[in-house]
């Protein structure tokens, strides 16, 4: 069967730069994990994308235009430089799957929007392009994510069955896959609050190792907030978008008469990720022999040992699973892989992942 050399692109809900991975595949199994890195987005840049997401009714056209265009050469950037640490040449790559960034998600309106401009990238790299990945998804009655779990499925060997595969990024999901089950959807929030309030308040833009979540206290009256939430009794498939949680939380803090200390804040938002983890254990057929942790979130020490003290299942990093596996590198992986089943028509959405009801192809192909 065809191998196909294919680089992925993924720029997360947190915002902080571009993952760039390539990976050598058949399109259902991985043949070569390649190199990986991150660009990291300059301040300047950063705060023109949340001005984007948070505000993304109020910006205007042009402000928009030059978002997009800048974080299209962004892409190209992390594409030349993944390159020049890696044993290929920019003529042996197949295909670049590129997600864009994700600006606004709401499956039930049957509206996705990522920004990220597939033409200009393929005009910039020379190489294929494969990106839009979620919209036909959700035309179709799908939820438009999550999208890893095809990807998941083909990096798990057999003998973990039944077992989990979780992504702590911005937004958390979680992926069941057991011998006849594939089953997948966004838990609830994972690392986007906590950034957001530790860049707001100290300037930092993550909590290193989940130091200042260990060394505060839960608020309850916060948690019972937010884990009240009609998202957490809704069936999957289901998925969310990044500002869901952050309107519920920043209206309880308007409230609050009194400064509420940062620390403390920390701990109840990483404790609040780490309960959406365990609600979705009610919607699994088996119980996992193991939860194997990907994204930002599987550096945070409190939420993963949070995760295991209360779900009792082995918690551990997915670097753990399988040699040569990074797990900051499974989403840019996974579009990478993506695009490859796009180029062999072969669909990455399905029933118990996206809620999708027939086969479709996703994502749209520019060539260079």
């Amino acid at each position: 069967m065809k191998s196909f050399l294919a680089i992925g692109l993924m720029s997360g809900t947190s915002m902080d730069g571009v993952d760039a991975a390539i990976i050598k595949t058949d399109g259902r199994k991985i043949i070569e994990f390649g190199n990986y890195l991150t660009i990291p987005y300059q301040k300047e840049f950063r705060q023109q994308l949340k001005e984007l997401v948070f505000n993304r009714g109020l910006v205007d056209k042009i402000f928009l235009e030059d978002v997009e265009r800048e974080l299209t050469i962004k892409h190209a950037e992390a594409v030349d430089s993944v390159l020049k640490k890696a044993p290929y040449s920019r003529t042996e790559v197949d295909v670049v799957g590129f997600h864009g960034h994700t600006v606004d998600h709401r499956p039930f309106d049957k509206f996705t929007w990522q920004i990220g401009d597939g033409r200009l990238l393929a005009e910039l790299t020379r190489i294929n392009v494969v990106n839009d990945f979620r919209s036909n998804d959700v035309k179709n009655g799908g939820q438009g994510a999550p999208l890893m779990p095809i990807y998941h499925k083909a990096i798990v060997e057999d003998k973990y069955y039944p077992t989990c595969i979780l992504n702590i990024g911005g937004v958390a999901n979680i992926t069941y896959i057991g011998e006849k089950n594939l089953i997948a959807f966004d838990t609830g929030t994972g690392n986007a609050l906590i950034d957001d309030i530790l860049n707001e308040r100290v300037g930092i833009n993550f909590d290193e190792g989940g130091k200042i979540a260990g060394s505060g206290e839960v608020i309850k009256e916060l948690l019972d907030e937010l884990i009240s939430d009609d998202y957490f009794r809704k069936p999957p498939p289901k998925s969310l978008d990044r500002n869901h949680f952050r309107l519920i939380f920043k209206n309880w803090l308007s409230k609050q008469g009194q400064e509420i200390k940062t620390e403390n804040i920390v701990s109840t938002l990483a404790e609040f990720s780490v309960l959406g983890v365990i609600k979705s254990m009610d919607y699994l057929p088996k119980t996992p022999k193991n939860i194997f942790v990907c994204g930002g979130g599987v550096h945070n020490k409190y939420i993963m040992e949070r995760i295991q003290k209360l779900s009792n299942i082995e918690t551990r990093s997915i670097a753990k699973m399988r040699e040569n596996l990074n797990p900051n590198a499974i989403e840019a992986q996974g579009f990478a892989f993506m695009a490859v089943r796009n180029i062999l028509a072969l669909p990455i959405s399905f029933k118990n992942t996206t809620g999708i009801e027939k086969k479709i192809i996703c994502g749209k192909m520019f060539r260079a």
